[in-house]
């Protein structure tokens, strides 16, 4: 079970500490005109690194390991239109 959360927002202020890793889910609905298309998935700006999954399918990475240096970088994925194939995501 996934507990729910807002984002955006400092995930300490949810009783997570302030340091770890977290793993956030989220089902989008595409509109018909844009299944089955390349889409572009901006999640914005992410703490130290991130790994992004549309489908179970690895779309994104952002940093590595301890590197803290792609803190506060906007991150913009392409899912093939392959992913998109579907009425949700």
């Amino acid at each position: 079970v996934w507990p729910e959360t807002t984002v955006p927002g400092p995930w300490s202020r949810r009783g997570l500490g302030p340091l770890g890793i977290v793993w956030y889910r989220r089902h989008i609905s595409l509109p018909p005109a844009w299944r089955g298309r390349a889409l572009t998935l901006r999640i914005g700006v992410a703490d130290k690194h991130d790994a992004t999954y549309v489908n179970g399918a690895l779309v994104g990475a952002t940093g590595t390991g301890l590197d803290a240096s792609p803190w506060n970088t906007r991150r913009a994925y392409r899912i093939p239109a392959a992913l998109t194939d579907c009425a949700t995501l």
